[in-house]
């Protein structure tokens, strides 16, 4: 799909795209991009969606990519116009990583 863009382990965190980071509460606070976003992939899988429009970038990634995958599939089903996933997920991440728990998901 064209939507569908795998973006290398370096990427710059644009201020434009909100990262998603689909892993568990207890994942996101070992330690995850600036800024994410933590929504849980089960979360996704019961349809509620973070509350961002529909055609902003999103970049969404977890520790291996497989949930991320998941993820940024059922978004594009439900109408996301620009999502696409971190390459191998966080742990192929050579940018920083911050443990607040500001963006956590409740």
């Amino acid at each position: 799909p064209k939507n569908e863009i795998q973006i290398g382990p370096s990427a710059v965190v644009s201020s434009d795209a909100v990262w998603l980071d689909v892993r568990t509460p207890d994942e996101w606070s070992g330690g995850h991009i600036p800024q994410a976003l933590n929504w849980p992939i089960e979360l996704i899988d019961n349809e509620s969606w973070p509350v961002v429009s529909k055609s902003q970038p999103i970049r969404v990634y977890c520790a291996t990519g497989l949930r991320s995958a998941r993820a940024a599939a059922r978004m594009r089903s439900a109408g996301f116009e620009c999502v696409d996933t971190l390459e191998l997920g966080l742990r192929q991440w050579t940018g920083p990583l911050v443990t607040d728990t500001q963006n956590l998901a409740r």
